[in-house]
């Protein structure tokens, strides 16, 4: 019966003109595909959001700096688990993909929990640090105490925007719209401290095997508590290369972007892979945060991507 459906499926593939046996032991770790991609497409952009681009070289160079501070100054050790709550901001690839080059642990952890969801997940993970947006800390700040959260990284918005735009953007964010919470939160460091201190630090490669942990991913909660899927470097890179050669055949190849909504990419494992994919694809992944569906809809008018996920 299995050899059926095995065979039934790779049929269809070859009619579709899609490779079906995907090699994932090409690359030792979903860390090392991403390092190649960056290599390969340095000038081309990363991802895009409110207005602002960045390219796989500044992608390179934040998110090591972000794992150099994390293996120098942040106290944890490969294997730490960090909890990562934010929407679909560029610093969430920069905070991701930093954490697996420190060879450390994701935990993606939904912006919209509440206070019960958020003290479960932080607990049942184990993380040590969360990295954490301004828009979304007063969840954190009511449930930190109760959890082993040593140290939280706190981002605005706009914080990869250059100046004055970036000061111009979380202020209007904080001062006019009203949207940052008045909290207190312990230990806290802002992210761009954190991008400071590690660009005056050594990133060290760390050995990362197939087998070894990458990412918690939680399930929703809907029939009890939320309950982490233990994804390996793995498991994430045969999602990254299924993807891939998905998009080989399209038109999608060397010249399109893909576009991302927030509304469902709440937890932004599938935004990662998403970007690796892209960037083997010479694709660039357009990430948007949108407060309405029309002002989302905007930046659509002059990118024009041809696909749509979310």
């Amino acid at each position: 019966m299995q050899a059926d459906v095995s065979a039934a499926i790779a049929a269809r593939y070859q009619d579709l003109k899609i490779e079906w046996d995907v090699d994932v032991t090409a690359y030792p770790s979903i860390v090392a595909l991403f390092e190649d991609a960056m290599q390969r497409y340095p000038e081309l952009p990363a991802c895009s959001s409110v207005g602002h681009s960045i390219s796989y070289r500044e992608l390179d160079t934040l998110s090591a700096n972000f794992a150099s501070w994390l293996q120098s100054d942040s106290g944890l050790s490969q294997g730490d688990r960090v909890a990562i709550q934010m929407p679909n901001l560029m610093q969430y690839l920069v905070a991701c993909l930093g954490t697996l080059r420190a060879g450390m642990v994701v935990v993606n952890t939904n912006p919209l929990y509440t206070e019960r969801e958020l003290e479960h997940q932080l607990n049942d993970s184990g993380a040590r640090l969360l990295v954490l947006q301004a828009n979304v800390a007063e969840t954190a700040a009511n449930v930190v105490s109760k959890t082993g959260i040593e140290k939280i990284v706190l981002t605005e918005i706009a914080d990869l925007h250059p100046m004055p735009k970036r000061w111009l953007l979380n202020a209007a964010v904080k001062y006019i719209k009203k949207m940052v919470p008045k909290v207190v939160l312990p230990n806290v460091v802002k992210f761009n401290d954190v991008l400071k201190k590690g660009a005056r630090q050594t990133h060290t490669p760390v050995d990362i095997a197939l087998t070894d942990l990458a990412m918690l991913q939680y399930t929703g909660g809907t029939t009890g508590v939320a309950k982490g899927a233990m994804l390996s470097h793995g498991t994430s890179l045969q999602t990254s290369c299924n993807w891939m050669v998905f998009l080989k055949p399209s038109a999608l190849r060397q010249k399109a972007r893909s576009s991302c909504s927030r509304f469902r990419f709440i937890t932004s494992t599938r935004l990662l892979f998403r970007c690796i994919r892209c960037a083997r694809a010479h694709t660039p992944c357009l990430s948007q945060t949108p407060e309405t569906c029309l002002r989302w809809l905007m930046p659509l008018k002059h990118t024009s991507p041809p696909c749509f996920a979310g």
